[in-house]
């Protein structure tokens, strides 16, 4: 999976509509659509997607879209 199609589909399983596309900038609290409802379908959606256990916590430290690739992992993302 490319970085793009990550993005496109992040936004599409959260079901992001406040913008036309996400940018590694992207603050994540800063989109309409965030609220707690928000933090736990990003943590089912890494989960189901990367087996990877995102937590609460974890997301604390998550700022803008790039963190959250960051925390993933680019050659985790780029191997799907």
């Amino acid at each position: 999976m490319e970085i793009n199609k990550f993005k496109i589909d992040f936004k599409e399983f959260l079901e992001i509509d406040s913008i036309d596309e996400l940018t590694n900038e992207t603050i994540l609290r800063d989109l309409e659509e965030f609220d707690s409802f928000f933090v736990l379908t990003t943590i089912a959606f890494i989960d189901e997607r990367f087996s990877i256990k995102l937590t609460a916590e974890d997301f604390d430290k998550i700022i803008t879209l790039n963190d959250l690739i960051n925390f993933i992992g680019e050659e985790k993302i780029k191997s799907l």
